[in-house]
């Protein structure tokens, strides 16, 4: 049979063209480095286990036939009671473990089922920059699944503090402007997709007041549009004044759906276990899509978490996990202070904003075609893995392509890392001396 064409059978229109995922970029980029091993503080990866009752759990889960076999849809009951125990405190309220939690695979998923639950082609949702990108060069992970099902995407930018290639600037110095937001609300706005909730802010480690989210909130319910907040990484809050959007009383708490993940809160990413909570007539969609999708979250994995969920505070690993991240926060921003090069100072957040206008590549420096139409950024990203060994993330892959100049002059870089992890990165970074020019 002769070979069929390449574009005999294109991709669908709904699908990013030209996907590049950035990770995979920065993985290629590691692989064909001459130096090994790489000190990785570009993709978020924790370089080290679960605890170990954690892990305990899931094994003996795996010879237990009720988990292994189909669970029910909304999840295994002890999960979501568990969630119930955890998350009610949080909200606000007492959450109902039959109707108010959706157990999904992972909190992307979960995040999918809510947009495929409530967007209709033509509707507009509004996304906050810089934040999470997942999926595309310099367009974030919500933006491709609200396209995925006719969304249209509205961008509104954080503000940078004036002078932030000049000092190093706290991360509640970036602003969310009310006014910004309201000009991007329009009669066709559906949901808006946050970051906001979480302390864990990605890229920047912001921890938003509840001040900021209660007016956020209100420019949201007056416009009778949902709240869709990413709430991952609520257990890493340095500052112990974590605040959710759902605990913010009504009418934001039943226009609010909360994403939450085993897999973030047990450094456990590849259990694949996530969940939405919010008021069962929003929870009763998001299971229907969840069922047409994948039907089921993984059983053992259920389990442990169940298990991390009621454990977690007489196992003294919430407060422990905390601190182990601020740690190496306070490591790496040593490190990043000897350089003397700005940088955004997390507020409960592994995360450090990089700013690199002071690092100054070899004019005469030689990069690969699928480097040399990048943007600064990416240019340094490559360098550093192919001349000092050590990964970061462009700063731009967090913006929009209409706006991703606001992050070229920075990168991520992850903090969370194993003792020998840390000390591998910071002996990196201290190369970076001989191209720091003022």
């Amino acid at each position: 049979m002769q070979a069929r064409e390449r574009d005999q059978f294109p991709p669908a229109s709904r699908l990013p063209k030209d996907a590049e995922n950035v990770w995979e970029w920065v993985a290629l980029a590691c692989q064909r480095s001459p130096i090994q091993p790489i000190a990785n503080l570009g993709q978020g990866s924790i370089d080290f286990n679960p605890p170990q009752f954690l892990i305990d759990a899931h094994t003996e889960a795996i010879s237990k036939i009720e988990v292994n076999d189909y669970g029910p849809t909304q999840g295994l009951p002890r999960l979501t009671r568990a969630l119930s125990a955890t998350c009610s405190k949080v909200h606000g309220r007492t959450l109902d473990p039959c109707q108010e939690i959706s157990i999904h695979c992972g909190a992307t998923e979960a995040l999918l089922c809510s947009v495929m639950a409530f967007i209709e082609p033509g509707d507009e949702v509004i996304v906050p920059e810089p934040t999470f990108n997942l999926h595309v060069v310099c367009q974030v992970r919500y933006e491709n699944q609200i396209r995925l099902f006719g969304g249209i995407v509205r961008y509104v930018t954080m503000t940078a503090p004036p002078d932030t290639n000049s000092r190093t600037v706290l991360a509640n110095e970036w602003k969310l402007e009310p006014g910004e937001l309201r000009k991007v609300i329009s009669p066709n706005t559906k949901m808006l997709v946050s970051r906001f909730a979480i302390i864990r802010h990605n890229p920047l480690g912001k921890a938003f007041s509840a001040e900021e989210l209660l007016e956020i909130g209100k420019i949201c319910t007056a416009s009778n549009a949902l709240i869709l907040s990413d709430e991952a990484w609520e257990h890493l809050d340095f500052s112990s004044n974590f605040c959710s959007m759902a605990s913010l009383g009504e009418p934001i708490s039943s226009q609010t759906i909360v994403i939450g993940s085993a897999g973030k809160a047990f450094n456990a990413a590849a259990w694949r276990v996530g969940w939405a909570i919010g008021h069962k007539e929003l929870i009763k969609h998001i299971q229907t899509a969840h069922i047409l999708l994948t039907f089921n979250a993984p059983g053992p994995a259920q389990e442990a978490s169940a298990i991390g969920l009621e454990r977690g505070v007489s196992e003294g690993f919430w407060q422990g996990n905390r601190k182990r991240a601020q740690d190496c926060v306070s490591s790496l921003c040593g490190t990043i202070q000897e350089l003397k090069l700005p940088y955004t100072v997390p507020a409960g957040a592994p995360y450090i904003f990089l700013n690199t206008r002071n690092i100054h590549i070899p004019p005469d420096y030689s990069f690969p075609p699928n480097v040399t139409h990048r943007p600064r950024d990416w240019k340094l990203a490559w360098f550093l893995i192919q001349e000092i060994g050590l990964a970061t993330i462009p700063g731009s892959a967090f913006y929009s392509t209409a706006n991703d100049r606001s992050g070229r002059d920075c990168l991520r870089l992850f903090a969370c890392k194993s003792d020998q992890g840390l000390q591998d990165a910071r002996l990196r970074l201290r190369k970076l001396a001989k191209w720091i020019k003022p």
